[in-house]
């Protein structure tokens, strides 16, 4: 179950779906870990601690997750002891996104499944600003406008153009040059871990 990280949301999954897997989104992560790290003063080590946060977000196993975070929070462990916005941040973060039970926001939670759910909540939002205006309506309003809005979108689409979707990675000569320049450049600790 792919969702944002509401209280309310968990709550229901657990009693509703408690065999499911409780994914959430990334881009509602980022977006509120977004809020907490502009606090940081020093715009450089911001952006650094952003970038090393996109690659935790594309670890393949919950195992390279967790290594990927202590690894993360002993790279920037002098800043995280000297300077207050660090610390505050990355207390936030672990308490928030680590160790809570919305901490499966990574690609290896759920491998070739979506990471977030932007496509579900930009149909919403035409549904609310198209067709009901964002007000609420009783049962038999609603349906009414349901009815309307599947003979809308549920035309035959042989003849629109659509984008390739690719279900393997399209590796090129570039990205495999820049891997052996990164493992040339950094000491492995162990298989796929390097010390940066």
């Amino acid at each position: 179950m792919l969702a944002d990280a509401a209280g309310s949301i968990t709550l229901a999954q657990i009693n509703s779906f408690p065999n499911a897997k409780r994914l959430t989104c990334w881009a509602h992560v980022e977006r509120a870990y977004a809020k907490r790290i502009r606090h940081i003063k020093d715009k450089e080590l911001e952006k650094q601690i952003k970038d090393e946060l996109y690659l935790l977000q594309v670890s393949c196993s919950q195992r390279t997750f967790e290594i990927g975070w202590a690894l993360l929070k002993h790279k920037y462990k002098k800043q995280i002891d000297s300077h207050e916005q660090v610390k505050l941040f990355f207390d936030y973060f672990e308490t928030e996104w680590i160790t809570s039970s919305t901490n499966m926001w990574y690609e290896g939670a759920a491998v070739q499944e979506p990471s977030s759910n932007n496509a579900l909540e930009a149909t919403n939002r035409i549904i609310k600003s198209t067709h009901t205006l964002n007000q609420l309506f009783n049962l038999s309003v609603f349906l009414q406008k349901l009815k309307k809005m599947m003979n809308k979108y549920s035309v035959d689409r042989a003849d629109a153009k659509f984008k390739a979707f690719y279900d393997k990675p399209l590796v090129t000569n570039d990205v495999w040059e820049e891997t052996d320049s990164f493992k040339a450049k950094y000491r492995l600790l162990s298989a796929n871990f390097y010390l940066i």
